[in-house]
Order: structure tokens, then C-alpha cells, then sequence
């Protein structure tokens, strides 16, 4: 038997069906590490991604959990909405920025947001219903082939780089190949880290594949950045913004600093049947 994603989601983090569950219908809201917007910004939810209520503080706070990927962190309460009703499909935005509209609300939305129950015009979020005339696809069908990997990726060139963004307005390494990898189907964990625990390993650069997540490091041993092999040598990846480079079995080599900039730890292939490296 298949499993959608939103039963996948309940599997991976152990929950029951009868634990609430919130959204956000903003189009991406913070999360940080502390109940403070001064505090370090761990990650974005986006429109229409589920979370986990872990407790309330007495002011505005609550530390959620992702159930996309169970970060975990803290965001203003009054930007969460109580799921009601369950739903039986969830479709993933792929325009960079876009607009939903009901009878109630006109919201953004930004590529990743997801869209409940979605027939091509109109989808739900409990009883509300909202219009999208974009581009989306059914998170369950979605493809991870290497030519619409590299596709996705292309779309977010030059986006800002910005630690904790997964929007293209605003994007980290990691967010940034969660975030394609998220439309063409694959759920990955939050940080480089984490998502190098994933996957297959491939032994060495020249049989790695278009689509293959390469990580590396900078400074110390550590693996602190992650990128796509899009083929020909080459490499997608946000430092600075997002960007193609060079890249071999030694590193990212950087044209305009004519230099390397990262150095290459391990590649692997992801694929659907992927366990999240959840803590």
C-alpha cells in the first residue's frame, strides 16, 4: 500500500492521527531558535505546512515542530491556524511567488507552499476555500528525475542567500536544495548535516549523477553547506545567492575568486523511500 504524503508525515515523527495540528495561511512565517524576533531565525514555515504545538509560553510564543522535517522552534502563535478536517492531498506550489485568493482573505504565496485537496483551480484549508491559477503539483506525483531537479533549481538563480530562508526572496544552502527537492517529491531534513545523512552514498564524483546532493565543508571538519550537481562539471548552490559554479572531486571552485571555495566531504542520491534524519 502507498502512503501519501500526509500520512508519511504522521509516520515519520510517530504522531497519532488525533494530535492537533496547525498551518499558517501567511506565506512564510519565522521560526526561531528563542521566543524573541531578535533571536537567531532557524527556519520558515511556509504557507499551508503542518506543524506540531510542543507548548505555549505566556506571551505569543509557541514551540512548534515541523512535520515536514521536525525542526523545531519558536513562532508567534496568532500566526497559526488550528487544522480542523483532514485532507486527502496535498499539492506543492512551484511558482516563485504567488496568489491565492478566497472570500475571506488574498494571500501570497511563495514555491514550496502547499495547497489541500487541490483540482487544479481551487483547494481547502479546512472549510475555507481558496483559488490558485499557478503552476502546482500533486506532492505524491511528483517526479525526482534529475532533468526537473536541475529545472527547479534553475528557477531560484540569483535569490539572496539568508541564513534560515526557504523562500525566493530568501534562501540558505540547505533550504535551498530542500526546498527543490520538496517539489519534485522528496521530503529532506533542515540542515546540510542532517540531509547528509540521507540518501545513498555514490563513491565517487565522476559516477555521480544530475540531481545528486554533494555536501561540503569550509573551516573545520564538519559538513556546513550543500549543493546540486546539475551535470558537465558543474554545481547549484546558494553562497552569497543562488549560483552555478564549477565543481570536482576537490571542491567548489569559485570564478571569481579563482579559488576554492568548499570542500568536497560526500555525494549521495536521494530518493522517495529516504528516512528523514529526525531527531
Amino acid at each position: 500500500m502507498t502512503l501519501s504524503y500526509v500520512e508519511t508525515c504522521y509516520l515519520h515523527l510517530g504522531m497519532r492521527r488525533a494530535m492537533s495540528i496547525y498551518s499558517t495561511l501567511l506565506a512564510a512565517c519565522s521560526i526561531h531558535a528563542k521566543p524573541s524576533c531578535q533571536s537567531k531565525l532557524v527556519t520558515q514555515l511556509l504557507f499551508g505546512e503542518r506543524v506540531k504545538v510542543i507548548r505555549r509560553d505566556k506571551g505569543s510564543w509557541a514551540l512548534i515542530q515541523c512535520l515536514n522535517d521536525g525542526s523545531e522552534g519558536w513562532i508567534n502563535w496568532h500566526q497559526l491556524i488550528l487544522i480542523k478536517q483532514e485532507h486527502q492531498s496535498v499539492s506543492i506550489c512551484l511558482d516563485l511567488i504567488g496568489t491565492v485568493f478566497s472570500d475571506h482573505r488574498t494571500t501570497l504565496l511563495t514555491m514550496g507552499a502547499e495547497l489541500y485537496d487541490f483540482d487544479g483551480m481551487t483547494g481547502k484549508i479546512n472549510q475555507e476555500k481558496f483559488r490558485f491559477s499557478g503552476q502546482a503539483i500533486d506532492r505524491d506525483m511528483a517526479s525526482p528525475q534529475s532533468d526537473f531537479i536541475a529545472r527547479i533549481g534553475r528557477k531560484l538563480l540569483n535569490v539572496p542567500y539568508m541564513y534560515g530562508g526557504r523562500t525566493p526572496l530568501g534562501i540558505d544552502a540547505s533550504g535551498f536544495t530542500q526546498l527543490v527537492f520538496k517539489c519534485c517529491g522528496i521530503n529532506l531534513s533542515r540542515t546540510s548535516k542532517q540531509q547528509s545523512e540521507e540518501g545513498q552514498v555514490v563513491d565517487f564524483i565522476s559516477t555521480a549523477q544530475p540531481g545528486d546532493l554533494a555536501f561540503f565543508n569550509t573551516h573545520t571538519e564538519d559538513i556546513d553547506h550543500v549543493g546540486i550537481l546539475i551535470g558537465e562539471g558543474k554545481i547549484i548552490h546558494a553562497f552569497g545567492q543562488v549560483r552555478i559554479d564549477k565543481v570536482d572531486h576537490y571542491g567548489i571552485f569559485n570564478a571569481l575568486s579563482e579559488q576554492y571555495s568548499h570542500r568536497l566531504k560526500i555525494i549521495k542520491r536521494m530518493t522517495k523511500s529516504i528516512k528523514l534524519a529526525i531527531p
